[in-house]
């Protein structure tokens, strides 16, 4: 996920971060990104749900930053790269 979010941050994202991660199967976490000490970032858990067999891939990807601005994305099983939808 860091480089997730590292790339976002790049491209002009604004701390906190909200992301939601949601399997296949239905399992999902609800995750707040907030700054620390230089350049770590602080990862709340705010809700989460575990179906059985954890988080299959795919999974979808919401990130909604401090602006309202959002990406959605996609981690394909055949590997851990960010898929933009709209390009895949």
């Amino acid at each position: 996920m860091s480089p997730v979010l590292a790339r976002l941050l790049n491209k002009g994202f604004v701390l906190p971060l909200f992301v939601a991660c949601i399997g296949t199967n239905g399992s999902m976490a609800c995750r707040r990104y907030e700054p620390m000490e230089a350049t770590r970032l602080d990862c709340i858990f705010e809700a989460s749900h575990l179906e059985e067999g954890g988080f299959p891939r795919p999974l979808h990807l919401l990130v909604v930053g401090q602006r309202s601005v959002a990406v959605h994305g996609r981690l394909d099983p055949e590997d851990e790269a960010w898929h933009d939808p709209d390009t895949t």
